[in-house]
Order: structure tokens, then C-alpha cells, then sequence
């Protein structure tokens, strides 16, 4: 499965339970996480989305290290289901 398909499906999951999930912009901040989840409480989860074999590149693992040294969530989504699965972990 492709990235992009991983990320279409959970996209849409994520819509169904009424999460907010946004695609963030990696424009000017090379490595951000590809999707953002607000959830109840105020939770924030990163999403980094990668096929089974993909790995993350080096700015992708130092805003892996900021966004969790600032007490945040971060997950590196590599099939639907895992990405169901931590939705229905916050939901």
C-alpha cells in the first residue's frame, strides 16, 4: 500500500469520528509531521504517515525529539489499521 492511500483512509476515519485532522504544510518547515489530530481535552497527536519499509529522514526524526520533548503524542502510521487503532486510542 502507498502513503498516500494510508493517509486518504485514515483521513477519512478520522472525519467519521468528528477529529479534527489536519494536513500541515511542510512548505518552510522541512520534516514537519504529515497530519495533526485535535482531540478531546484539548490532546494533540502528531501523524507522521509511511509505507511498512519507508523511514523517516533526519528532520522528520528532529521534529520527531521537539514535538515530544514538548509533551506531545507522535506516531509513525505505517498501515490503516495502526492509524484506526491510535484514532480509537483518543477518541
Amino acid at each position: 500500500m502507498i502513503e498516500s492511500s494510508i493517509e486518504r483512509a485514515v483521513t477519512k476515519y478520522a472525519k467519521k469520528w468528528g477529529v479534527p485532522f489536519v494536513k500541515l504544510d511542510p512548505t518552510h518547515q522541512k520534516g514537519i509531521p504529515d497530519r495533526m489530530g485535535v482531540f478531546r481535552n484539548g490532546v494533540v497527536v502528531f501523524f507522521e504517515l509511511k509505507t511498512p519499509t519507508g523511514r523517516l529522514s533526519f528532520h522528520q526524526i528532529l521534529w520527531r525529539k521537539r514535538l515530544m520533548d514538548a509533551g506531545h503524542q507522535y506516531h509513525v502510521v505505517t498501515s490503516v489499521k495502526q492509524g484506526k487503532d491510535l484514532i480509537d486510542a483518543y477518541v
